[in-house]
């Protein structure tokens, strides 16, 4: 009798679709890494790998939600200026089968075109799908990091409580850091 219950466990455990493991979560962080990475070195068809063809997304910003991705466009920016400097602090994964949630800090800056620079840190959220064995993202979501009122300078705010300090020292409470940094060797265009 215990063996037929072992035989009837491991055959359900083999069988049903959609059991998360850790190799799942690690999957989901480097396929965000590699994305992020494509972010850093220019190069918008390794993002475009990462991304599902409808993927939405909400960013800063008045708008409801982003224009749909553009994979010409947005190379056409960086190959003529557009700069950008990210990684990820205090990452999670959340697998449910083959969905997952990543949510982290998005640290570094954007440099446009005409020199504007944009400083974060971001909050950064992503739905990612897993698809023919690619954790893709279905939609992502970043918005301004700020923890309560201004006080006089983009780095100093008082945070919830009223416990002043800079959004530096929130993210680095607890944090692990896993950054990909742009090689100038590699940079597309």
């Amino acid at each position: 009798m215990k063996s037929m219950i072992v035989v009837l466990t491991v055959a359900i455990l083999a069988l049903a679709p959609g059991i998360a493991t850790a190799d799942d979560e690690e999957d989901v962080i480097a396929a965000v890494l590699d994305y992020i990475s494509g972010w850093n070195n220019g190069d918008a068809a390794k993002i475009a790998q990462y991304m599902l063809p409808d993927a939405t997304s909400f960013t800063q910003g008045t708008g409801l939600a982003a224009a749909p991705f553009n994979q010409t466009a947005l190379q056409n920016n960086m190959n003529n200026g557009a700069d950008f400097n990210l990684f990820f602090r205090n990452m999670k994964v959340q697998v449910y089968g083959d969905t997952a949630v990543f949510t982290a800090y998005e640290v570094g800056n954007i440099t446009f075109q005409q020199g504007q620079v944009n400083q974060g840190p971001w909050r950064y959220t992503a739905v990612l799908v897993k698809q023919d064995g690619v954790w893709k993202q279905a939609h992502r979501h970043a918005s301004p990091l700020r923890t309560g009122e201004h006080q006089g300078n983009s780095s100093s705010w008082c945070h919830e409580g009223g416990a002043r300090g800079s959004t530096r020292d929130l993210l680095a409470l607890g944090s692990e850091t896993r950054s990909v940094r742009p090689s100038l060797t590699s940079r597309a265009g």
